[in-house]
This record gives structure tokens, C-alpha cells and sequence, in this order.
């Protein structure tokens, strides 16, 4: 038994043993097993990285083989282009033909301009001419009368010495004496009147006259004399026979008088031919001068586009053969000069340059008021663009031998372009006493033609006016020299490519708009429209966004990009409504219009490209056309932008919160008094209108009737437009749901309006008489459909 339990023991012992060994086993494999699951977890996690690696890699490989393939299919289109260059260069050599055509007709134009020129001084002393012989005219038909008169008087003192009476020989001879003194009177007055004469039938046949009537005055002398020593009845024939002899003498006169009113009419058909000749020519001239320069202008622009589309190729060109892609864009912007500082409306790079000013060569008018006591001193200001007030020093003297020379850093961008465009430089004369000084007079400038002709480096202006403000009256003249370095050809030409083709009437439409909002206060509508993207990554989607001045920001919803790497916008068309306010044109003149790119693909949105648009133009109330270079963050172009930003023709509310809508249309009526020439005669009647209609809009239902009869009462211009605008409201206070508001304003349509608009709204009202509520059939029948005579114009 006890040999037993030993081996039981000993047995116990041996699997207590073993179990202590298998447990070290099992803990051992059990780690094994951890460690092994731990090794197969970092296994997996790599094989998953790998595989997302692999993933992103296969996506980039498309990526770059779309992108090789996109290469090329430009490449190909590119090459294409370039071998329509050919073509190209010959549109530009019939473009460049047809403006040195136009420069011709445009010296042709100056020589006939010039030619008008004499024509005004033949005319001008044809007139003095005129007034002459007009002057000896009534001095001649003066003495016929005296001559008449005179032999009048002669024929009844002849009557008395035939009267038989005693002493018929005394008074006979008084009256050879009082006839020798008046023929000594006449003889002088023949004289005279020779000498004048002289000037106009020639010197030899007024000598000849003039013997003449010497030679009668002799003759009548001498048989005056004969008479006295014969007496009787005899000498009382020769009167008879010397009266009738006076007679023919006057008669001569006559008909010489009449000569000369012959050759006065002829002077006034001249005069009238010469004239008409004049206004003929003038009217010639500055109708082909506005042909010329409209066809200049359009071929200008044309010309402008066609170089702008060609750099933009050429540049595109540039870039392929330098290898293409962003990564030589970035490089190339990194390697331009400082002188590259901006980025104008087309996305292109915009140069600092240097505006030079020269203003010599004063010459003050020495019989002003101002400067005939003591000697003047005079200093010159100078505005120009946005820089500050230039000034001179102090001038002394008529004709100082000063200069005024003054450098001004400009930037050549759009901005720039514009001011040259549409703005005048300003110099200003000033009188200085003592530590005082006053205004006298000021020159403005137009610097237009630096835009008109691309490559243009100076402008001069010689002899230029200085007016005085009140009287136009000149004071003094200089000469003004300005030059730009280096010459702004390229921005030019891109300032021309945007200016959109107008026609006249939409340019009168322009002139209405600008004057109309310089008077009137109301809203406008500014509207945007974006066309299309193109350049973009292909099979990509991306999202547009941009801001107004302080408007809400656009977003566009997720677009896809097509095949051909061109993104279709719909178009997108917003408008907003400004006022006219000063600070709005400060802001307009300060600030751009910013567009940003955004991808849309994932969650996470990431810049793409933006670009940026000067909205300076839009102060002059003109719209521009742009395709707009969008710009990635490294700096290479990734996709461009077509858009129109434009302004509606016509207003299209009153402001919130400003004058009364009656006030308001005072203004306006009072413009269109004021307002000249104007091509289309509706354009003003129809911005009126519009404007009518949007302050009738600001009423209540209720109250239409009483703004139309104040319209009519406190506006008494408004009359003319009644017709068709108080047709307007008749439609906007015809509300069925409200009889009493119709029934009264046709009221004041009927008592206020000519018949013509008053038969309008009747048969307007007959068409929905059977709306009206029983509790108002009365009053409608009465005051619409049937209104008494007293209402009725």
C-alpha cells in the first residue's frame, strides 16, 4: 500500500509537472499568438495603404495620360491655328490698307475744311460790299428825290414868268440867280457824289461822268446867261426846251440807279449762294468727319481684337515649345521684371510708365482788366488723373519765359485707358496778390488720341485757350506737351477690344441714361453675364463664385466640365440695383469685380483660379465686354472667363427712402425741358415713362388715384405724356377685388386726360364691369362707364 501511494505520488507529481510544462507551452503559444496577430494586423494595414496607394496612383496615371492627351489635341489645334496665320496676316494688311484709305479721305476732309475757310472770307467781304453799295444806294435814291423836288419846283417858277405879268423880267432874273446858286450846289453835291462813286463803277467812268456834268453845268450856265440878254418869249421856249433837257438828264440817272440796284440784287444772290455754299460744306464736313471717325473708331477695335486674339495665340504658342504646363508658367512669372505690378480687365499684365507734362509759352492778353496797372503774376495748376493737384512757380510778366515740367507715375492698365478715353486734363490759371490768389481761367485737354491711335508717344497743343469761366472770353494762351513712357500700345489695344460695338441709337440711348441719372434719382439695374468657362481640366466639376460691391455673394451650383475642357454657364445672369449716389460711382471707380473657381468634387471645396475686372467703365454708364484670364494660386492661367457687364437702358424704381415720387418726376420733367439734341425723339419719352410707372408702383392701391391727380395738378409738363402713361396706371389700379380705387381713378383719368386716353380706359373698365360688387355698381356706372360731361375734357 505504501508502495502505492508512493507511486501515486511520485505520478501526482510527474502531472503536476507536466501540467506546469504544458501551461509554459500554452502561455507561450499564446503570446505567439498574439504576436502573431499583431504582425498579421500591421500586415493588413499596410496591404490596405499599399492598395490606396496603388488606387491614387492608377487615378494620377489617367490623370496625366488625359492631361497628355488634352496636350496634344491642343498641340494639334494649335498648329492648326498657326497655319491659318497666313490668312490672318492679309485681314491685317486690308485692315491696315483700309485705314491708310481712311487717312487720306480724312486729309481730303481737311483740305475741304480749309477750303470752307476762304469760302467764309469771300462771303464776308461780298457782304462788306454789300452794306457799301446798300449805304450809296439810299444816299442816291436821296438826290432823286432832292433832283425831283428841285425841277418840280423850277416848272412852276417857269409857269409864273409866263404869266404876263410887269415884272415877269425882275423875277425872272432873281431866278437865274437862285438857279445859279443851286446849280452851284448841285454842282458841288455831283461832286461828291462822283468821288464816291468811284469806289464801286471804276475811276475812268467816274472821271467821265464827272466831266460831263461839268460840261452841263457850263452850258445851262451859259444859256441862263443868253436868257437874261434875250428876254421874252424866246427865253421862256429855252427854259422849256432846258427843263426838258433836265429831264433826260434824269432819266439818265435813273436808269444808272437802276443799274446799280441791278448789281446790288446780284451781290444778294451771291451773298445767299455763298452762304448756303458755306452751310453746304460745313454740314459735308462734319458729316464725313463722323463717318470717318466712326469707321476709324470700329476698325480701330477691330484691328485691336484681331492683335489682342493674336498675342494671346502667340503666347500659348510660346509656352508649348517651351515645354507647356504650369510648372514653366510659374517659372516664367518669377523671372519677369519689377516693372510687371498689375493685372488689368483681360487677365493680362499691366506697366508701370512715366506721364510727361510740359506746359511753356505764356502769353497773356496785356488789355485784360486785371493786368493793365502793374505786371502780372500768374501761377498754373494742373489736375491729372488720380494724382494730386500740380502747381507751378510763381510767373511774372505778359510773356514769362518759365516752364512747367512735371513726371507722374501711372500705372498702364484699363483704369488708365479709360481716363484717357473719357476724362479731360485740366490747367488752371491763377492770379497772385501779395499771399493771395484767385482763379482767372482754365484749359481742358482731351488725351483721347493716345487710345484712338495705339503707339502714340506725344500729344501736342499749341496755342491753347485759357477761357474765363463766365465770359469764354481768352486771357491767355500756352502750349501743352504730353508724352507717355514707353508707349501704351498694348493696353490700348486691350482697352479697344472690350469696348463693345454701339449703334447710334444706342448711343443715344447712352447720352439719355447719363444725363437722366445726373438728374433724377432713382435706381438702376447692373447686370452681369457670364457666358462660358473654357480651359478647365476636363471631367472635373467646379463651382463659380463672385461678388458685386456689398451685394450678397453668387454661388453657382456644382458644374461638370466636358470632354473638350470647355464648361457651358447657361449663361448666368444677375442683375442688381444701384443708386445714383456719388459714393456708388467712388466705389465703382475704386473697386473690381473678383471671381473665384472652387472645385466641387469632394467635401473639401479648394481654390481653383481667380481673376479680377476693373469696374471703372461702368461710371460713365457704359457696359464692357471681357474674357477674363483666371489666374491659379502658383500663378499659370487655368481657365478663362467670358462675361458682359452692362446697364439696363432705363430706370426701374425710385430709391427707398428718398424724395416723394411726385418731387422725383418734377426733376424729371424739368430735364426734359432742359434736354437738347437728341437722335431718337422717343428715347427720353420712354425713360419718362418708365420712371412714371415705377413711382406709381411705390403707391398703395388706394392712393394711385391721388398721385395721379397730383401728378396732374403739381406737374403741369406731364400732359404730353398722359397718354400713355396714365394708360399705365389705369392697368396697375384696375384691381377687380377693388371698385372703389378703379371707379375713382378713372375719375381722375376722365377730368385730367385728353378724350383719346378717357375712351382708353372706358372700354379698359367695360371689360370687367361684370367683376364689380353689387355695392358699387352705382358709383362705377356713374363715374366710369357713363361719367357726366363736366368730367370730360
Amino acid at each position: 500500500m505504501m508502495k502505492e501511494k508512493e507511486n501515486l505520488v511520485s505520478s501526482l507529481e510527474e502531472v503536476k509537472q507536466k501540467g506546469k510544462e504544458v501551461a509554459a507551452k500554452v502561455t507561450i503559444l499564446e503570446s505567439r499568438q498574439e504576436r502573431t496577430i499583431a504582425a498579421f494586423k500591421d500586415e493588413q494595414d499596410k496591404h490596405d495603404k499599399m492598395v490606396e496607394e496603388l488606387e491614387e496612383l492608377k487615378s494620377q496615371l489617367r490623370e496625366q495620360q488625359d492631361a497628355v492627351q488634352l496636350l496634344w489635341r491642343e498641340k494639334n489645334l494649335l498648329e492648326l491655328q498657326v497655319s491659318d496665320a497666313g490668312a490672318m496676316e492679309k485681314g491685317l494688311e486690308e485692315v491696315r490698307r483700309e485705314v491708310a484709305k481712311l487717312e487720306e479721305e480724312n486729309e481730303q476732309l481737311r483740305s475741304r475744311a480749309f477750303n470752307a475757310g476762304s469760302v467764309k472770307v469771300t462771303v464776308r467781304m461780298k457782304a462788306g460790299t454789300f452794306r457799301a453799295l446798300s449805304e450809296e444806294n439810299a444816299r442816291l435814291k436821296q438826290q432823286t428825290e432832292e433832283l425831283e423836288e428841285q425841277v418840280k419846283r423850277e416848272e412852276t417858277k417857269v409857269l409864273e414868268v409866263m404869266s404876263g405879268e410887269e415884272n415877269g423880267i425882275g423875277q425872272l432874273r432873281q431866278s437865274v440867280e437862285r438857279g445859279k446858286e443851286r446849280m452851284r450846289k448841285l454842282k458841288e453835291e455831283s461832286d461828291e457824289l462822283r468821288k464816291r462813286l468811284s469806289e464801286f463803277v471804276g475811276q475812268k467812268h467816274s472821271e467821265y461822268m464827272a466831266e460831263e456834268a461839268r460840261a452841263m453845268a457850263e452850258k445851262m450856265a451859259s444859256s441862263f446867261e443868253e436868257e437874261l440878254e434875250e428876254g421874252g418869249a424866246h427865253a421862256a421856249n429855252k427854259i422849256r426846251r432846258q427843263i426838258r433837257r433836265l429831264r433826260r438828264e434824269n432819266a439818265v440817272e435813273v436808269r444808272e440807279l437802276l443799274k446799280l440796284k441791278q448789281e446790288l440784287h446780284m451781290h444778294e444772290l451771291l451773298l445767299r449762294e455763298a452762304k448756303q455754299l458755306e452751310e453746304e460744306t460745313e454740314a459735308y464736313v462734319k458729316h464725313s468727319s463722323h463717318l470717318h471717325s466712326r469707321k476709324l473708331r470700329r476698325l480701330q477695335r477691330q484691328l485691336a481684337r484681331v492683335e489682342v486674339e493674336n498675342d494671346r495665340r502667340r503666347r500659348r504658342l510660346e509656352e508649348e515649345a517651351g515645354g507647356g504646363g504650369g510648372g514653366g508658367s510659374v517659372e516664367g512669372r518669377r523671372e519677369l521684371p519689377p516693372a510687371v505690378v498689375a493685372s488689368d480687365a483681360l487677365g493680362s499684365q499691366s506697366i508701370r510708365g512715366v506721364v510727361e507734362i510740359i506746359v511753356d509759352n505764356l502769353q497773356l492778353d496785356k488789355s485784360y482788366k486785371s493786368f493793365a496797372y502793374f505786371e502780372p503774376r500768374t501761377l498754373l495748376l494742373l489736375d491729372f488723373f488720380i494724382h494730386d493737384t500740380q502747381h507751378s512757380d510763381i510767373w511774372v510778366g505778359l510773356q514769362p519765359p518759365n516752364q512747367m515740367r512735371k513726371r507722374l507715375e501711372v500705372v498702364l492698365d484699363s483704369l488708365f485707358c479709360h481716363y484717357l478715353y473719357t476724362e479731360h486734363i485740366c490747367i488752371q490759371l491763377l492770379q497772385v496778390v501779395g499771399l493771395d490768389s484767385h482763379p482767372l481761367a482754365q484749359a481742358k485737354l482731351s488725351l483721347r488720341g493716345f487710345v484712338d491711335s495705339p503707339g502714340t508717344e506725344r500729344l501736342d497743343f499749341h496755342q491753347v485757350a485759357l477761357l474765363e469761366p463766365q465770359s469764354d472770353r481768352i486771357i491767355g494762351k500756352i502750349n501743352v506737351s504730353v508724352s507717355v513712357h514707353p508707349d501704351m500700345k498694348h493696353a490700348a489695344r486691350t482697352f479697344l477690344a472690350t469696348m463693345a460695338e454701339e449703334e447710334e441709337e444706342v448711343k443715344e440711348e447712352v447720352k439719355v441714361l447719363e444725363d437722366m441719372a445726373r438728374r433724377v434719382a432713382c435706381s438702376y439695374d447692373l447686370c452681369v453675364r457670364l457666358d462660358k468657362l473654357t480651359g478647365c481640366p476636363p471631367d472635373r466639376q467646379f463651382s463659380l463664385m463672385y461678388q458685386v460691391l456689398d451685394f450678397d455673394v453668387y454661388q453657382s451650383a456644382p458644374l461638370r466640365v466636358d470632354s473638350s475642357g470647355s464648361l457651358p454657364l447657361g449663361p448666368i445672369i444677375s442683375s442688381y440695383s444701384i443708386p445714383t449716389e456719388e459714393h456708388i460711382d467712388r466705389q465703382l471707380l475704386s473697386r473690381k469685380l473678383d471671381f473665384f473657381l472652387f472645385t466641387a468634387e469632394d467635401s473639401s471645396e479648394e481654390l481653383h483660379a481667380s481673376g479680377s475686372v476693373l469696374l471703372a467703365p461702368l461710371v460713365s454708364r457704359r457696359g464692357f465686354t471681357a474674357k477674363l484670364s483666371l489666374l491659379s494660386p502658383a500663378g499659370a492661367r487655368a481657365a478663362e472667363l467670358s462675361l458682359e457687364v452692362s446697364w439696363r437702358p432705363e430706370p426701374v424704381k425710385l430709391q427707398e427712402g428718398g424724395d416723394s415720387p411726385v418731387k422725383v418726376l418734377e426733376q424729371a420733367l424739368k430735364w426734359m425741358e432742359e434736354i437738347e439734341t437728341i437722335t431718337r425723339e422717343n428715347a427720353s419719352e420712354v425713360a419718362f415713362r418708365r420712371l412714371l410707372v415705377a413711382a406709381s408702383s411705390k403707391e398703395e392701391t388706394l392712393s394711385r388715384a391721388a398721385f395721379a391727380h397730383a401728378l396732374r395738378s403739381q406737374c403741369p409738363g406731364a400732359v404730353k405724356f398722359s397718354d400713355s402713361a396714365l394708360s399705365g396706371f389705369f392697368e396697375m389700379a384696375s384691381n377687380k377685388s377693388d371698385a372703389v380705387s378703379l371707379a375713382s381713378f378713372s375719375a381722375v383719368v376722365h377730368r385730367d386726360v385728353p378724350r383719346g386716353v378717357g375712351q382708353h380706359t372706358i372700354s379698359m373698365a367695360q371689360e370687367i364691369e361684370d367683376d364689380v360688387p353689387e355695392e358699387y355698381e352705382e358709383a362705377f356706372e356713374s363715374e366710369v362707364i357713363h361719367p357726366t360731361s363736366s368730367n370730360l375734357v
